[in-house]
């Protein structure tokens, strides 16, 4: 987990780099950003389904994990005018559960791992710059919020027999997301930050698939992506797009 972190960080912060060093001096309205973060899901309607096959299993399971919070990765190109700004943005975030059993005969486990890319508009506007680094600003992103749901059902009976089920499922929904940002150090064309917001996720996108005979399967039930983000962003782009209200 967080060797796949670390691995997302170097690529985000390689790339604000090489893009920082091509930018001319004199096309100083476009800037990205890159973050890494943490995202809180709400997901009661999975959670109420993973319960109910826990409690409806024939094994003796437990639930080891129940779709917990998890890292979030998101990118955007952003054009500033003034103390405001345009863009477009794309973002991913994941997270899952798991359903146990084990003894001296074999085994049983029920996975579902449920992931997320969102591709949006931005806007956003300047509150409040300080010196030469500091600044504090105000965004909205919506868009749309594709997920996908692969679920994983594998019975092992030791010496005898295995058994594995797999299928996927997919939903198409929209969100908004309000986020504060506060760039705290820049120096030449970067700075780095932090932002809080939180996503909401509107539209009535089930989760979708196809048995093994080819008809389609509807699960009953939405992703919900709700929750508070957390990051740490670097931006790439002139020096006055991170620390002043006025071009």
């Amino acid at each position: 987990m967080f060797k796949k972190f670390a691995v997302y960080l170097s690529l985000i912060l390689l790339a604000q780099v090489n893009l920082s060093a091509q930018l001319d001096k004199d096309s100083l309205n476009f800037f990205v950003t890159g973050s890494v973060g943490y995202g809180w899901y709400d997901m009661h309607e999975l959670r109420e389904l993973n319960t109910m096959i826990h409690l409806n299993s024939s094994y003796n399971t437990k639930i080891t994990s129940q779709m917990p919070s998890y890292f979030t990765y998101n990118f955007e190109l952003n054009y500033k005018l003034k103390s405001y700004w345009l863009g477009v943005g794309v973002g991913k975030a994941s997270t899952g559960s798991r359903i146990v059993a084990s003894d001296n005969t074999g085994y049983y486990h029920y996975d579902m791992k449920i992931s997320s890319v969102k591709y949006g508009i931005i806007g956003g506007r300047r509150l409040y710059a300080r010196g030469n680094n500091m600044t504090v600003d105000i965004m909205l992103l919506t868009g749309v919020l594709r997920s996908k749901l692969k679920l994983d059902q594998t019975v092992d009976v030791y010496a005898y027999s295995s058994y594995e089920d797999k299928e996927s499922f997919n939903a198409v929904n929209f969100y908004i997301e309000p986020k504060v940002r506060l760039n705290f150090l820049s120096f030449k064309n970067l700075s780095l930050g932090m932002e809080l917001g939180y996503l909401y996720q509107f539209g009535g996108g089930e989760l979708k698939g196809q048995d093994s005979d080819g008809y389609e399967e509807n699960l009953g039930c939405k992703p919900q992506w709700d929750g508070l983000r957390i990051g740490l962003i670097i931006s790439a782009g002139s020096k006055g797009n991170f620390t002043s209200t006025r071009q």
